[in-house]
């Protein structure tokens, strides 16, 4: 189907006061809860060594995650146990 110009205005004035997608749709609160997740995390480039990162990736694959999440999960665990006064 194509799309002429005139079409395409009258789509847009359909559409006058919409904010963003969400006005247009509903959308499930797990995927509202992933999509917020995915746009608080920023990226990071950390070296490891090959053996770390095949280990990691067998692990996730006998959890059946994806290993990057495994990762992230293993260093908030650490970081964790690092804020925890330490029992001496």
């Amino acid at each position: 189907m194509k799309v002429t110009i005139k079409k395409r205005k009258s789509m847009a004035r359909q559409h006058v006061g919409v904010r963003d997608v969400s006005d247009l749709f509903v959308f499930s609160p797990g995927l509202v809860r992933r999509i917020k997740e995915k746009a608080s995390k920023r990226q990071v480039a950390i070296r490891l060594e090959n053996w770390q990162i095949d280990q990691a990736k067998r692990i996730a694959q006998k959890r059946r995650a994806p290993y990057q999440s495994l990762m992230r999960q293993w260093i908030e665990e650490g970081i964790e146990r690092s804020l925890q006064p330490s029992r001496a």
